[in-house]
């Protein structure tokens, strides 16, 4: 994406959101949901470590600094601060923790739970509906948007089979990963845009038409890679 750039007029701003949006794809909010409907409730794990342990790290580390750099916001830069704020890489690390310890799960916990856990993927869902914006979809934006399209939804996702082919992965597991790869861009990376004065507005048509386009991609992606 920053090659293309080089070839684009873009304002600094701008140059930062697209950045960030073809980088980070919406594991969690679209991913979880997605694969654990197609695939199975084994898909949550791979998903969860996937993002939590390599998505959001990046995210919040490289991420931030690339965000404070482009964009127009005084504020100071700590990304392990804001690495070890976030519950949910909390949550994840103490039950991989627990797990590796070989700890049993007492009954009464995993009731509670799975009863709080049935409330994600709907909340997710709707958080990610409420997240996209119609009206930041211009012409005038679509020739920063292609690129950013088709980086997402077409070359991260081969970059990933390809390295999990690379490195030996089982069918099941990167049949998982490379789905998650191909998710649209991530959320959350408009609060990352406001608050570090980015061009929100051109981040969130990047959430809007990649996850628009994402509803033709991802079929196709997994009836290839299923088949």
């Amino acid at each position: 994406m920053w090659m293309i750039l080089r070839f684009l007029k873009t304002s600094k701003q701008q140059t930062g959101a697209l950045l960030l949006a073809a980088s980070f794809p919406n594991a969690t909010y679209l991913g979880l949901p997605v694969l654990k409907q197609v695939i199975g409730p084994e898909t949550t794990a791979t998903v969860l470590q996937y993002d939590f342990f390599a998505c959001t790290p990046i995210l919040l580390t490289l991420g931030i600094i690339l965000a404070h750099y482009y964009g127009s916001s005084k504020l100071e830069v700590h990304p392990i601060r804001e690495l070890v704020k976030i519950p949910a890489l909390w949550a994840v690390s103490l039950g991989i923790g627990l797990n590796l310890l070989n700890i049993p799960q007492a009954e009464i916990l995993h009731t509670a739970l799975s009863t709080l856990a049935a409330a994600v993927v709907p909340l997710m869902l709707i958080v990610l509906g409420m997240s996209i914006r119609w009206r930041s979809l211009h012409l005038r934006y679509m020739r920063l948007l292609a690129p950013v399209t088709a980086i997402t939804l077409i070359i991260v996702p081969m970059s990933v089979y390809s390295m999990g082919r690379l490195i030996g992965l089982e069918s099941d597991l990167s049949i998982m990963v490379t789905l998650v790869g191909a998710m649209p861009t991530m959320v959350f990376g408009i609060v990352i845009c406001e608050r570090y004065q980015l061009d929100g507005e051109l981040y969130a048509a990047a959430v809007t038409l990649t996850t628009i386009m994402s509803l033709i991609t991802l079929p196709l992606w997994f009836q290839w890679l299923s088949s």
